[in-house]
C-alpha cells in the first residue's frame, strides 16, 4: 500500500471517528515522510504489529483495538543507517528540494554537491500486498493473509505453515499463480527517492 492509498483508505475509515481527525492528520503528514525515506509504513506496521501500543492509523488498520489521544506520535520515520546507526535527516518537499541544492552549491560550489538518491526494496509482506490488490482482495482480508507470513522462514516453510489456516490457505489456492510470484519479486527495486543534496 503506498502513501496516497493509505491517505484514501485512513480518510474513507475516519468518518466513523470524527474525534480522531485531526490526530490523523498528524499522523498522515509522517507516514508521508516516513514513504518519502523508502519506508513502507503498513508494512513496517503489519510486521510490528505485536509491539504497537498506540495510533490513529494502526486502529484503522485494525492492527489494534483503541487510540489514547495522550500518548505522543511514534511513527517510524527512518530506517536503520549501514553502518548501524539511525539515518536521520531532515525531509523537505519535492518543491523544496532544488532550493535546498541551490543554497549548497551557492555556499559550497557545484563540483562539491551532488543529489543523492535512496532505493528501497520490496520486501515479502509489501510484495504480497502489492499481489494481492492487483488480484482485488480486499484490504482487511489481505491483512489477516499477511499476518500469516514470517520473513525469517522460506517460503516454502510459510506455505507449509499457511495449511493451518484453512480460510487463508483456500485463498492462497485461489490465487496461487500470483501469490507464487511473491518470491521472485522480493529485493526487486520498489521505489527511488531523492535528497536534497549530499
Amino acid at each position: 500500500m503506498n502513501y496516497e492509498e493509505l491517505k484514501e483508505y485512513c480518510l474513507k475509515k475516519i468518518k466513523k471517528f470524527p474525534n480522531l481527525k485531526q490526530r490523523l492528520g498528524q499522523e498522515l503528514y509522517r507516514a508521508k515522510i516516513a514513504y518519502e525515506n523508502g519506508i513502507d509504513l503498513v508494512e513496517d506496521l503489519i510486521y510490528n504489529k505485536d509491539k504497537i501500543k498506540n495510533g490513529v492509523i494502526p486502529f484503522l488498520l485494525g492492527l489494534i483495538k483503541s487510540v489514547d489521544l495522550s500518548i505522543p506520535i511514534e511513527l517510524k520515520q527512518a530506517r536503520a543507517g549501514g553502518a548501524g546507526g539511525i539515518d536521520v535527516d531532515i525531509d523537505y518537499t519535492n518543491a523544496g528540494k532544488p532550493l535546498i541544492k541551490e543554497y549548497l552549491e551557492n555556499r559550497y560550489g557545484k563540483e562539491c554537491v551532488i543529489s543523492v538518491g535512496t532505493y528501497s526494496e520490496i520486501g515479502l509482506l509489501s510484495g504480497l500486498k502489492d499481489i494481492l490488490r492487483k488480484e482485488k482482495i480486499d484490504f482487511q482480508k489481505s491483512n489477516e493473509f499477511c499476518k500469516c507470513f514470517d520473513d525469517t522462514i522460506s517460503w516454502e516453510q510459510n506455505i507449509e505453515k499457511l495449511k493451518d489456516n484453512k480460510s487463508m490457505y483456500n485463498l492462497y489456492l485461489e490465487h496461487k499463480d500470483s501469490i507464487d510470484m511473491c518470491p521472485k519479486i522480493i529485493k526487486k527495486f520498489r521505489q527511488v527517492g531523492v535528497h536534497a543534496g549530499g
